[in-house]
């Protein structure tokens, strides 16, 4: 195993290429075809792996996730308290499969929080607290003169667009907003649902 950079919070010792590749294939052939793993175990977390083909989302969504990490790193930590976006440890390639090993953030999903059937106050605590996060990271300064879509550019992915990718690469955000009001008003109707 390697050892994370002094810059990292804690020092965890994090699996090696070879040992991150064989613990995915391991839980694959155990039947978990998941993307994402915990490392070594839920009970003894040490890194968060994620794993997928080298396609353009993989590597948009890792530009992504540095970019938001950096932005909110340089935040005053008040405004930041309890807001994590995980650190990516280390990226590599082997067959064709990129793997992203990153920091592991202890915590619940919304889903398994709604599966916990919580009541409404405590759901809306929680709702509360992504709203908080959302409003925090809107206000990301994002360089000026960039076109919408992840850092470094390229198509959008979101659930707004048919089967969550946009049709086109948008040169500006008045792009963007001109052919939404398009759409809202029925000029434009296959690029959405």
């Amino acid at each position: 195993m390697s050892p994370v950079d002094q810059s990292s919070k804690l020092l965890v010792q994090l699996p090696t290429d070879s040992e991150t590749v064989a613990f995915c294939q391991t839980q694959q052939a155990s039947g978990n075809y998941n993307p994402t793993y915990i490392y070594p175990s839920r009970e003894a977390p040490t890194a968060f792996i994620k794993h997928g083909g080298k396609d353009y989302s993989i590597m948009s969504e890792i530009l992504n996730q540095e970019f938001a990490f950096s932005a909110l790193k340089s935040m005053p930590e008040q405004k930041t308290a309890n807001i994590l976006i995980p650190e990516i440890y280390r990226v590599f390639e082997q067959d064709k499969v990129v793997y992203i090993v990153m920091e592991y953030v202890a915590g619940e999903t919304l889903k398994e929080l709604l599966d916990r059937k919580l009541s409404h106050d405590q759901l809306q605590e929680y709702y509360n607290k992504i709203a908080q996060a959302i409003k925090l990271f809107l206000s990301f300064k994002v360089p000026d003169n960039i076109a919408p879509g992840p850092v470094g550019g390229g198509i959008i992915k979101h659930p707004l667009f048919k089967y969550t990718v946009a049709s086109i690469e948008y040169a500006s955000v008045d792009e963007l907003q001109t052919h939404v009001n398009n759409v809202c008003q029925g000029i434009i109707y296959y690029t959405f649902y």
